[in-house]
């Protein structure tokens, strides 16, 4: 059994709950000790980072308008290099390393991505998420990852309608984000599909809602649980 010493468990305590420890802060939580530096960085002060500005939602180009797509690939370029640069600049300055760091392991466990989703407004809603929840009860967490916009567009859960339901939110929540293998059946997905009918993303004021039409308001039944879900 290797015992460390008090240095080098602050250490490996600051490279745990964050991005490794800055200039003089394994000296400071040698002095403080480790259950003080441990109750800092589980009790942050509130980061008052400012939100990045990434402007406007771009406006979708006409189809066949060759000078609007280029202006419309340029203009989400610069808000992704925006959006990325303010992230990576909030990691190492933060004073709440542990919050930003499960921010960045929910990201990779939720995994959706700007290639597809093409609106880093949405992408720092997803962001913004992540962090507020990502401390908390996972309950709470994967609730609001299913309705989350970015989510719901990756996911093609916008095209999931009443009569066509597309099981991808469905079945890669299941599988991948919330229960794993094993612990669910194709009926299981078959009716979680049904009970995610109806979701759209309104890309300008970057929110997602139920259109009731769209929605199956039929019974269905999913792990075990009937009713009008």
């Amino acid at each position: 059994m290797v015992v460390l010493s008090n240095r080098a468990a602050v250490r490996r305590l600051l490279d745990r709950f964050g991005f490794g420890p800055g200039p003089g802060d394994v000296d400071a939580g040698v002095t403080r000790g480790f259950a003080a530096t441990a109750a800092a960085l589980l009790n942050p002060s509130p980061d008052t980072t400012p939100e990045p500005n990434l402007g406007a939602e771009p406006a979708r180009a006409a189809k066949g308008d060759t000078a609007a797509k280029k202006a419309l690939a340029q203009q989400v370029r610069q808000q992704e290099v925006t959006l990325t640069s303010w992230w990576l600049d909030r990691m190492v300055a933060t004073g709440a390393p542990l919050t930003e760091r499960m921010t960045w392991f929910w990201h990779g466990h939720f995994a959706t991505s700007e290639q597809k989703v093409r609106s880093p407004r949405l992408m720092q809603r997803q962001n913004d998420t992540l962090r507020s929840l990502g401390t908390g009860q996972f309950t709470a967490l994967a609730k609001a990852m299913m309705v989350d916009p970015a989510m719901l567009i990756w996911l093609d859960a916008q095209l999931n309608k009443t009569g066509a339901a597309n099981e991808n939110l469905a079945r890669e929540s299941m599988e991948l984000f919330i229960l794993g293998v094993d612990h669910y059946n194709e009926t299981d997905v078959r009716e979680a599909a049904r009970a995610l009918t109806g979701w759209v993303v309104d890309r300008n004021t970057i929110t997602a809602q139920v259109v009731p039409r769209r929605h199956d308001h039929g019974t269905k039944t999913v792990l075990g649980t009937t009713g009008n879900l």
